[in-house]
């Protein structure tokens, strides 16, 4: 496994712990049926380029990575050894697979999002919010009403509309914010 992260990193640390925990949940324990070697390049290119063609040359089953600044230097060291990521924004734009669906090459693994869900969610709730706004304002043509079982409606529903488009806001502006740094 190669990482980023220093071996002094508290969330390196973390990630690596949680990675070895479920690994033993599913009956691979380190040292008896899996051999895990990690090596922690602690954000040094250099270090990383040099782990890379470390761990290729173990001729490992596998090499398992959490960032994309580690893909490109493993891709140069092998194409036959399999590499599976975590956590890489959008590796077709990356040109590090072919697609999601299939990625060919000896490169697979999970992103950190599927934009395509994210705005057919957004395309969802523009639909959903007029409508929902139209039946609330059926309910309220007139501001004089004196049922409190109404007013309660109302105060809730608007309550639900600020929840609501904040939510929305907020989803926009992490998508914005996920895209922007993929590019980076």
């Amino acid at each position: 496994m190669l990482t980023v992260f220093s071996k002094e990193d508290p969330e390196g640390q973390r990630r690596v712990t949680a990675l070895q925990q479920r690994l033993q949940e599913l009956g691979w324990v380190d040292g008896r049926n899996v051999r895990i070697e990690l090596r922690w390049a602690g954000g040094d290119p250099d270090r990383a380029r040099f782990y890379a063609g470390e761990l290729v040359g173990m001729k490992p089953d596998v090499i398992f990575i959490n960032h994309a600044l580690v893909l490109p230097l493993l891709r140069q060291e092998t194409h036959a050894i399999p590499i599976v990521f975590v956590q890489i924004a959008d590796p077709v734009a990356d040109g590090l697979v072919a697609s999601l669906s299939q990625p060919g090459g000896n490169m697979t693994g999970f992103t950190t999002g599927e934009y395509a869900m994210i705005f057919k969610i957004i395309a969802f709730v523009t639909a959903a919010v007029p409508i929902f706004l139209f039946v609330r304002s059926m309910f309220f043509r007139r501001p004089a009403r004196t049922n409190e079982g109404f007013k309660e409606f109302k105060k809730q529903s608007d309550l639900a509309v600020s929840i609501f488009l904040l939510l929305i806001g907020c989803v926009v502006l992490f998508t914005a914010g996920k895209l922007v740094w993929a590019w980076l």
